[in-house]
């Protein structure tokens, strides 16, 4: 009897974990869907009603900064100091803003730079940077500079978002990825759906220009902050914002 209890107790229990992942996956494939598909291009009804929701604030912040002037059009810094239980000094962070041109454009260049401590970068180094050029009369951002050092994790990244499709093709800039803007898939894309919008990234100074799709009047991680401040909340109410996070929006 024991002999038998030794043999078919693992049999019973590899076939419950199998069992197990496969109900995991079957749950993940079915209720973890993506906002966003890149193959078919194609926005599911949840992330519909969620974009519908960030148009409305998105109308709003306009007509409130064309009514007010920006809080930080005109030049302003911030400097934060990061340390552990208030007690040991572990960096600083700055968050910064001046008017400048972009492409011809005025725009609002939103900088964020954060370092470690001198005593920590023996241990831990850290310094990134973050730049993002935002348009006052549009709300949203044309271009994103992202340069990231912590400890030995470098990473670069530059992206163009909110991009017209047309200026795009027309701009010699971005031949490398006019093929893949006239793929099928991603005309098929920009017609299936009014919502979606392209852009270009890549992760090298001198690298090709890459295309995706994004949602239109997407912001970037460091835009969103700014954008926030042009919100003139209510109580009891939400605010819907697309962000756009490597090459994903949420």
């Amino acid at each position: 009897m024991k002999t038998k209890m030794k043999t078919i107790m693992p049999v019973k229990l590899t076939a419950y974990i199998y069992f197990l992942l496969f109900l995991l996956i079957f749950l993940t494939a079915v209720y973890a869907r993506p906002a966003f598909s890149k193959e078919s291009y194609k926005i599911n009804n949840k992330t519909m009603v969620l974009l519908k929701k960030a148009k409305k604030t998105r109308k709003q912040v306009l007509l409130y900064a064309k009514k007010y002037n920006f809080a930080f059009d005109k030049g302003e810094i911030l400097t934060y100091k990061v340390s552990y239980i208030n007690m040991i000094n572990a960096g600083k962070a700055i968050l910064s803003s001046f008017p400048g041109l972009y492409d011809g454009k005025k725009v609002i260049i939103l900088s964020a730079q954060a370092y470690s401590a001198k005593w920590l970068k023996y241990f831990y180094y850290v310094h990134d940077e973050t730049e993002s050029f935002f348009s006052p009369l549009k709300c949203y951002p044309y271009f994103l500079i992202m340069k990231r050092h912590e400890g030995s994790h470098r990473d670069f990244m530059e992206e163009k978002l909110n991009a017209s499709y047309e200026s795009l093709l027309k701009n010699n800039r971005y031949k490398d990825a006019r093929k893949k803007l006239l793929n099928k898939k991603f005309i098929k894309g920009l017609s299936s759906n009014k919502e979606n919008a392209q852009a270009l990234y890549k992760n090298k100074t001198n690298a090709p220009w890459k295309p995706y799709m994004s949602f239109k009047n997407t912001q970037d991680a460091l835009s969103a902050l700014y954008f926030l401040r042009l919100i003139n909340f209510h109580k009891n109410t939400k605010y819907y914002i697309p962000v756009y996070e490597n090459r994903k929006d949420t």
